[in-house]
């Protein structure tokens, strides 16, 4: 192997690492033009390789100016980026900016009087961009007079076209009158509306949700 000092380029060769007076580092080309250039037509141009463990290692990071990262790949092949994911272009349009699955509990508050949800209650969703998808139970145990519409909680604060969202009452178990149920995704809150019916007391004998109610949900909706 032969090392050429030409002026202030080295080249270790032919090409197999060439360093110019640009401060550019090329890998199997004579003419790097970043700050490392790795061209192969026979092999993988760069490989990454953790060998102590599985700790999580970054095989690469990109830093910022103060030295906080902002682009990462670890030895698990997970990425991470702070700024969002471009994928087919370079604008917002085409950056997905977060992805998120997750649990969270429903809650179930009434215009008036009181209802208990209990340990059935639970919720699941994910979060692509902008974008909601979300299923839900509710356990009703116990109620106390309530009256009028009902607001169910969701995971994430709805946009100001939220109303153009889907919920949707899947199913449910016990006494429930769904002839005069719907739900609404309301804009602009923390909740979706959920209707029980158009008068009276719809905790009495004769109401549509009882404690031994137990009803599933899906939302789907924008924040």
């Amino acid at each position: 192997m032969a090392t050429t000092i030409t002026g202030t380029t080295i080249d270790v060769g032919p090409n197999k690492l060439v360093a110019n007076s640009a401060g550019n580092v090329g890998i199997g080309t004579a003419s790097p033009s970043s700050k490392l250039t790795s061209e192969s037509a026979a092999a993988t141009n760069i490989v990454a390789k953790s060998t102590n463990g599985n700790g999580g290692y970054m095989n690469y990071q990109g830093l910022a100016s103060d030295g906080t990262q902002t682009f990462g790949v670890n030895h698990n092949g997970t990425i991470f980026t702070t700024s969002g994911l471009a994928v087919g272009g370079v604008g917002a349009s085409n950056t997905l900016d977060d992805y998120e699955e997750g649990t969270w509990t429903p809650t179930l508050v009434t215009q008036s009087g009181s209802v208990t949800l209990g340990g059935g209650t639970t919720g699941v969703y994910t979060k692509v961009g902008d974008m909601v998808y979300a299923t839900g139970t509710c356990d009703v145990t116990a109620i106390s007079s309530p009256s009028g519409t009902a607001r169910i909680s969701l995971p994430f604060t709805s946009g100001s076209y939220a109303a153009g969202g889907v919920a949707i009452l899947a199913a449910f178990a016990g006494s429930l009158g769904s002839a005069n149920i719907f739900l609404r995704v309301v804009p602009n809150g923390t909740n979706t509306l959920l209707a029980v019916q158009t008068s009276g007391d719809w905790g009495s004998s004769a109401g549509y949700i009882l404690a031994t109610t137990q009803f599933n949900f899906t939302l789907t909706y924008k924040v």
